[in-house]
C-alpha cells in the first residue's frame, strides 16, 4: 500500500474511497463498480481489531491500493480533501462511494458534498441490506463478539471470516492425555465469543474443532485447534497457520477431571466432522 507521501499516480481514473474495514457485502458492492484504470483509497484508522488484515485485503482487492491514514487529512475541509484528490490523481474522473460516506474536518461533509465539490462523476452505493440487517463491519465484530453466530457473519461477508494465528507452545496436555492440539497466538483479529467452532485450516481444508475460551486445566485463555484425523507434526513446523471458522458448536463448559473433558471433545470432533462433511 502507498501511505499519503507517497501517493501519485497518473494512470488513474476512476477511485473507490473508504475505509474497507471488513472487506464485506457492502465493500464488495463498491468494487463491482469500479471498470478500467481504477484505485482504492483506503482510508486507514487506527483499531487494535481488524475483520480483515491488510495482506488479505491485497488479496481481495484486484486493484491498486492507496492507503490514506485518517490522522493525517483528520483537519482538511471538504474543499481540501477533493483538492487533495485532484492533485494525486490528475487524471481522475470518476469516484465511487458508500451511501454513508463523510468526510472533511469533523465528518462535516457527506457524499453529497462530494457530488458537489468534484468535478467529474460521482456514484453513490446505496444502503447494502440483508433481510433488513445493514451491513457494516461495527455490526458485524458486535455479532463475532456477543454471540458468535459464525454462519450469519460469513453471510454478511461474502466470504468464510479467516484470522492468522502463531503456533505456540501450549501446556502438552492435548498431546499426553487429550488430543493433541495446536495452540495460537491470534493478534489483531476480533475473535469470535468463547466457545467452539467448526473450521479448517488453509486452502487445503484440513478439519479442525477450533477451541477459544478461558482453559479447565489452568483457567488461561487460549486458541486451541484440534486438528481432526492425522495430526502432522508438519502443522507445527510452518510457524503461521490460516484458520478459517464456518460454524458455531457450542458454548464453553468446565469440567472436574481430564476424563470428563475428553469425552466431550470427542463429541465435538464428531459434531464437527458433520457439519463440514454437510457443506464441503
Amino acid at each position: 500500500m502507498k501511505n499519503f507521501s507517497s501517493i501519485l499516480s497518473e494512470k488513474i481514473e476512476e477511485l473507490a474511497i473508504g475505509k474497507f474495514d471488513g472487506m464485506h457485502l457492502a465493500h464488495q458492492r463498491i468494487l463491482e463498480k469500479l471498470g478500467k484504470n481504477a484505485g482504492v483509497l483506503v482510508i486507514a484508522h487506527n483499531k487494535s481489531e481488524y475483520l480483515c488484515s491488510p495482506d488479505l485485503k491485497k488479496k481481495l482487492i484486484r486493484y491498486e491500493i492507496f492507503e490514506l491514514l485518517l490522522d493525517e487529512i483528520r483537519g482538511f475541509s471538504g474543499e481540501d480533501f477533493v483538492r487533495f484528490l485532484k492533485k494525486k490523481f490528475p487524471k481522475l474522473k470518476r469516484l465511487v462511494v458508500g451511501y454513508d460516506f463523510c468526510f472533511g474536518k469533523n465528518r462535516a461533509c457527506d457524499c453529497y458534498d462530494l457530488q458537489n465539490f468534484f468535478e467529474g462523476s460521482v456514484e453513490i452505493v446505496p444502503e447494502i441490506l440483508y433481510n433488513g440487517f445493514s451491513v457494516h463491519a461495527q455490526k458485524i465484530q458486535e455479532i463475532l463478539k456477543e454471540t458468535g453466530d459464525i454462519r450469519f457473519v460469513n453471510t454478511l461477508l461474502g466470504r468464510i471470516y479467516q484470522v492468522e494465528g502463531k503456533i505456540i507452545k501450549g501446556q502438552g496436555i492435548g498431546k499426553k492425555m487429550l488430543y493433541p492440539t495446536l495452540n495460537l497466538d491470534v493478534q489483531g483479529y476480533v475473535l469470535p465469543k468463547s466457545g467452539v467452532y467448526a473450521c479448517f485450516l488453509g486452502e487445503k481444508k484440513v478439519f479442525c474443532a477450533t477451541f477459544i475460551g478461558t482453559r479447565s486445566t489452568d483457567s488461561c485463555f487460549s486458541v486451541e485447534v484440534h486438528v481432526l484425523g492425522e495430526f502432522k507434526e508438519e502443522y507445527q513446523e510452518t510457524g503461521y497457520i490460516d484458520l478459517y471458522f464456518v460454524d458455531r458448536v457450542r458454548d464453553i463448559k468446565h469440567f472436574a477431571n481430564l476424563q470428563d473433558l475428553k469425552k466431550q471433545i470427542t463429541q465435538d470432533i464428531q459434531s464437527v466432522k458433520n457439519i463440514l462433511k454437510s457443506i464441503f
